[in-house]
């Protein structure tokens, strides 16, 4: 055989087998306790007819937000496979919607992630996710890597992903890697945060299609990402992420930074003016990169029990 077609061979060879190394997958059968994968699946949470009244608060609470506009830093701002900027999540909500304050605190919910965490929980952070047709999907990256700042540890937070669509391969569904937790994997240029996607080509990756109602709980150790919304329906899913109740500042904590952020990254964006976050109350408060937020109704660990711990005594 001719020195080239040799090495076309084991290119192809070596391909091949790094492509089935990159779609190794971990079935739900597969999938190892929590207290060595740090993840867990949980069936048919909320049955069919809480998930479509869900659904419609989703859809309402969308259409009622004013000012959906990329400088409002409380709507999630992506670059769509079409070149053009989508608004595809919100982030925060509990403070704006009653409803998706209690259905954070719901003890369905909070119950499971007392038990992985091992102590009363407070709801640290939650967005929602809408990835209409066409939205990108996530990068790779550990939780941890971005929360951290605000107190708890990678292990004394977790975050829930509840499905309110059907989520699978096509739409983007999320993908864990829990055998990878504990591994040093490298970053991408420029975001130290992150994890390159080529470190994952060989790792094992957990999928699982979820149903609404469905339930993801993974903590902020595990690597995780998504691909793109390929399918013609919108992919939503609400993230809750919950800390032990002794770091009772984290909310605040990590918004405080987290607006801050978005503002320095968004100053020069589409709408050329300055960023800003709009209250519960309608009160509009432009943000300045470099200085803390005047007022943290949007993003308090006080008030009438918005934040409250949760506690098996409840």
């Amino acid at each position: 055989m001719p020195v080239f077609s040799i090495q076309v061979y084991w290119l192809t060879i070596s391909y091949c087998y790094r492509m089935q190394m990159a779609i190794r997958r971990i079935s739900e059968s597969q999938l190892r306790p929590w207290a060595e994968s740090r993840t867990s699946l949980h069936r048919e949470i909320f049955s069919s007819l809480e998930m479509e009244h869900i659904r419609r608060q989703a859809a309402q609470l969308w259409d009622a937000l004013p000012e959906r506009r990329p400088s409002n830093v409380r709507f999630g701002l992506r670059g769509s496979l079409d070149d053009e900027w989508i608004l595809d999540r919100i982030d925060p909500l509990a403070d704006v919607s009653p409803f998706f304050r209690d259905l954070a605190m719901d003890r369905r919910l909070t119950s499971i992630a007392q038990e992985c965490l091992g102590g009363d929980v407070i709801l640290m952070k939650e967005k929602l996710i809408f990835k209409p047709p066409g939205a990108p999907g996530y990068g790779a990256h550990r939780d941890g890597a971005y929360f951290c700042d605000a107190g708890p540890g990678e292990h004394e937070m977790l975050t829930v992903a509840l499905a309110l669509d059907r989520a699978s391969e096509e739409n983007g569904a999320l993908k864990l890697y829990p055998e990878s937790r504990r591994k040093q994997l490298a970053s991408p240029p420029g975001e130290a945060r992150d994890i390159a996607e080529s470190a994952l080509i060989s790792e094992a990756v957990f999928q699982p299609e979820l149903e609404p109602g469905d339930a993801v709980f993974f903590d902020c150790s595990v690597p995780h990402n998504s691909a793109p919304n390929r399918s013609d329906q919108a992919r939503r899913g609400y993230f809750i992420t919950y800390a032990l109740a002794k770091y009772h500042s984290a909310r605040s904590r990590f918004y405080d930074r987290y607006f801050r952020e978005l503002a320095a990254m968004r100053r020069n964006g589409p709408d050329k003016e300055p960023c800003f976050v709009i209250d519960a109350k309608g009160r509009k408060q432009v943000i300045d990169p470099d200085k803390r937020l005047a007022w943290h109704d949007c993003v308090s660990d006080a008030g009438p029990g918005e934040w409250r711990s949760v506690s098996s005594a409840d």
